[in-house]
């Protein structure tokens, strides 16, 4: 994700579930999965790392995960 970030411009970016479990390389033909990706955007929020948003675009009927890094490593 750092990566994702980095190549942006250092600014947020969006990314989809698919596009995570696509990255990963986990199915991304089934939402029984979601929870493993969701917990581990879960436990970096809550290390400080990065931090998340979830948008939803009415048009298309889908969500995005905006997402932005606020650190490189762990708090001391």
């Amino acid at each position: 994700m750092f990566n994702r970030f980095y190549a942006n411009g250092c600014e947020p970016f969006i990314a989809t579930m698919k596009q995570i479990k696509d990255y990963i390389g986990i199915a991304t033909s089934t939402t029984s999965n979601n929870l493993m990706v969701s917990d581990t955007i879960e436990i970096l929020k809550r290390l400080g790392l990065l931090d998340m948003e979830v948008e939803y675009d009415a048009v298309e009927m889908k969500s995005y995960m905006k997402f932005i890094w606020i650190n490189n490593r762990l708090p001391d």
